[in-house]
């Protein structure tokens, strides 16, 4: 598990949903620990982290052992915390609605 002051990505790369969350996470030079079992090979793990215990796993345990379990509200967390200046997805508009429809399509 993560420390305290310390984000920690589960799931594998394997999975679309982790590697968008990776993806944004490196853009925004924000430093985070992996977590790479598997709901196959680590089920109980997995529930203790999260009991949705889906396939893929995914999941971002925050500095305060808060934990995210969908992509778009992992993204939409850290577009908040680096700003509307460089956040991947524009705070509101047609834009941001673009953005959404898109990402909930893949």
């Amino acid at each position: 598990g993560g420390r305290v002051g310390h984000m920690m990505l589960v799931g594998q790369y394997d999975s679309l949903f982790t590697r968008r969350v990776a993806i944004a996470l490196h853009h925004y030079r924000l430093p985070f620990g992996r977590n790479t079992r598997s709901v196959f090979s680590d089920a109980a793990e997995i529930a203790r982290i999260s009991p949705l215990t889906r396939s893929p796993a995914l999941a971002l345990v925050l500095e305060d052992g808060e934990m995210l379990t969908d992509s778009t509200a992992i993204l939409v967390d850290l577009d908040e915390r680096v700003g509307p200046k460089i956040a991947l997805v524009p705070p509101n508009g047609p834009e941001r609605r673009r953005i959404l429809r898109a990402m909930a399509l893949r």
